[in-house]
């Protein structure tokens, strides 16, 4: 499957939309953007969207495209440690209840949560 980029770059109240080998259109809003760069390669290509993908690229000022990729960073790395810290937290309250010998109400308070996350933990 064939993928075109678009180049999105804010200018005033609209979005001009350059695709790469096909041509430019304009849209509101981001999420426009990517149906007017796809409607703009079926119009000029005579392709069903069907056939390709849009890989859409905004166009930010450099110091305000840094920032997303520092915030798109911590993101990825928030979402790593949440699903380790879903598996110590598993692992911990099964520990607690079968060689504890602690009921779930008791691995709840030492755990710091309700009873019904440590059924959730358990369950898991």
């Amino acid at each position: 499957m064939k993928t075109y980029t678009a180049h999105a770059t804010k200018e005033e109240r609209w979005w001009i939309v350059r695709v790469d080998g096909v041509g430019v259109t304009q849209a509101k809003n981001l999420r426009e953007a990517h149906v007017m760069a796809a409607d703009l390669i079926e119009a000029v290509t005579g392709l069903h969207a069907s056939k390709f993908e849009v890989s859409l690229n905004t166009e930010l000022a450099p110091m305000l495209k840094q920032e997303v990729e520092q915030a798109r960073k911590a993101i990825d790395a928030l979402e790593i440690q949440q699903v380790e810290t879903a598996r110590k937290s598993r692992d911990v309250a099964r520990r607690l209840v079968e060689a504890g010998g602690l009921s779930g109400a008791d691995a709840a308070v030492v755990l710091g949560v309700s009873p019904q996350r440590v059924s959730q933990l358990l369950r898991a």
